[in-house]
């Protein structure tokens, strides 16, 4: 049998995939947040403490922008340093603001492709890796490698980014 290195590309661009699904987020303040359901979180837009949607909005275009662009941390901050100090937002909440949404954007597009049938069908297991950094959690160490059927609802607690920071 001849080597089909086809078998080994996704079928769809994850980072198209995450562009697409932080644009349709909705901003919305965190009182109105708290009003949905589970399942309509996912499309909403929100930070804790900020009232004010046209910075909400402002916010997330930002990181629109930096995920067209790749444009990285530092990067986005200095952009944002105007915003940023108008509310009082300091650098390690910059951060996890940045961090939680670029990385739950990115395993939106990520998940999508995964399960995608075709691919589903050559890739029908999934191996959970941690960060195994100093800042990993005992619970993030102990799932390092363990591997699950895709369809296992273990992906519905344990899919990342699964806890932030």
């Amino acid at each position: 049998m001849a080597f089909d290195e086809t078998q080994f590309i996704l079928s769809t661009d994850p980072f198209e995939e995450a562009l697409n699904f932080f644009k349709g987020k909705v901003p919305m303040t965190q009182a109105q947040f708290y009003k949905l359901t589970e399942e309509a979180k996912i499309r909403a837009f929100t930070i804790g403490n900020m009232a004010s949607l046209d910075a909400l909005k402002e916010i997330q275009d930002s990181l629109i922008k930096a995920i067209e662009t790749g444009q990285g941390l530092a990067g986005w901050k200095k952009s944002m340093k105007d915003v940023l100090n108008q509310w009082d937002i300091s650098g390690w909440r910059a951060e996890t603001i940045y961090r939680t949404n670029l990385q739950t954007a990115y395993q939106v597009g990520r998940y999508d492709q995964m399960m995608d049938p075709d691919v589903l069908q050559m890739r029908p297991y999934w191996r959970y890796v941690a960060v195994m950094d100093a800042n990993t959690r005992p619970t993030h160490a102990a799932m390092n490698g363990r591997v699950f059927e895709a369809d296992d609802p273990i992906w519905d607690h344990w899919y990342p980014p699964n806890d932030y920071n």
